[in-house]
């Protein structure tokens, strides 16, 4: 029994070391570009031993995408336990998901990836995940709205489509600009300019 125990605590290992690289390799070179040969050479693994974790890339991309969402919303919901009003913890919650993508290496280097933006969200293990955390979102700017703390000429979906273009546009890096030499202060930044740009003055 032990015995499998430790066989179970290694192969669970390895599967994180793969998850982990391969949303670095992700990152670096697109979906498309990404090989298993590569991955597996990165991980220290055999190709067989791989697919033995995973059957194509498309399944590893998904149980990737899968793993970061999952601990997205461990950490949003680590936020709501905060003492702060609707907007503060929309401002937390904005720089957390920002710190946590540059901390795990995954913010791409350039360029979007709508392929394996597709695959992600016709997936139902990950498009459950996303939805718990857009409704998280669009439940703290209605209750934002109903403290009084939005501005009057600012839509609630005008506040939702800034919040997720600052996240996006972390997602989705531009190689015609300079890499971030300082992330976490990058991620207070952007937090503090949304939450003032939708603040309710006075």
């Amino acid at each position: 029994m032990e015995a499998q125990s430790l066989r179970e605590r290694r192969r669970a290992l390895i599967e994180d070391d793969i998850l982990h690289v391969a949303r670095e390799l992700i990152a670096e070179k697109g979906y498309s570009t990404m090989s298993m040969d590569e991955l597996a050479a990165r991980v220290g693994i055999s190709k067989p031993t791989l697919y033995g974790f995973f059957n194509t890339k498309a399944d590893l991309v998904v149980a990737a995408a899968k793993r970061s969402f999952e601990q997205s919303l461990a950490l949003i919901e680590e936020v709501l336990r905060q003492p702060g009003t609707a907007l503060d913890h929309l401002g937390a919650i904005l720089r957390t998901m920002i710190e946590y993508h540059y901390r795990e290496g995954i913010v791409p280097t350039g360029g979007s990836m709508p392929e394996m933006m597709e695959l992600i969200h016709s997936r139902g293990e990950t498009s459950g995940l996303k939805q718990r955390i857009v409704a998280i979102v669009d439940d703290l700017v209605t209750q934002a709205r109903h403290e009084g703390l939005l501005a009057d000429d600012l839509s609630d979906a005008a506040v939702l489509q800034v919040f997720r273009g600052v996240i996006m546009s972390v997602l989705h890096g531009d190689p015609c600009y300079e890499p971030v030499s300082d992330p976490l202060a990058l991620a207070e930044d952007l937090s503090q300019i949304f939450v003032r740009g939708v603040r309710r003055q006075g």
